[in-house]
């Protein structure tokens, strides 16, 4: 996910931070962790599979 790198990358590199005001910077990442429990949520019931009533469903078009 871009929030989740853009977020790495801050924390990786704080010369970067500079750029950008501290505060501002800051906020960004406490908004991303606090969405961060929500993203794997959703990224976990993607990767569950197909709903039920889409298993019949041929999702590579062959007939």
């Amino acid at each position: 996910m871009y929030i989740l790198a853009i977020s790495k990358i801050f924390l990786e590199h704080p010369e970067l931070c500079s750029v950008f005001e501290l505060k501002t910077v800051q906020s960004y990442v406490e908004l991303v962790n606090l969405i961060k429990p929500k993203i794997s949520a959703l990224q976990l019931s993607f990767q569950e599979g197909p709903p039920n009533h889409l298993s019949g469903v041929n999702v590579q078009g062959e007939y």
